[in-house]
């Protein structure tokens, strides 16, 4: 028989500051987007500014990103 599968990566509480995961687009906005960030026991979801999308010059976020796209974002601050 196959050997059995590897144990589901553990699920984290509370984002770190300053770290980096991975994430869903949930919502777009004209100043920015809505992400849901992946692997933690409750949802948690923050705001990616417009300016904070890609490099140079975006006027909206719909430019760059479209809801349910995977992005990589780093938490700058905490809230709640």
């Amino acid at each position: 028989p196959p050997p059995p599968p590897p144990p589901p990566a553990a699920l984290l509480d509370e984002p770190e500051l300053y770290a980096i995961y991975r994430g869903t687009v949930s919502n777009v906005m004209e100043f920015g987007c809505f992400v849901k960030l992946q692997g933690f026991r409750a949802d948690k979801e923050g705001l990616v500014h417009v300016s904070a999308i890609a490099p140079g010059q975006v006027r909206s976020a719909s430019e760059v990103v479209k809801r349910n796209d995977e992005v990589w974002v780093k938490v700058l601050s905490l809230s709640g």
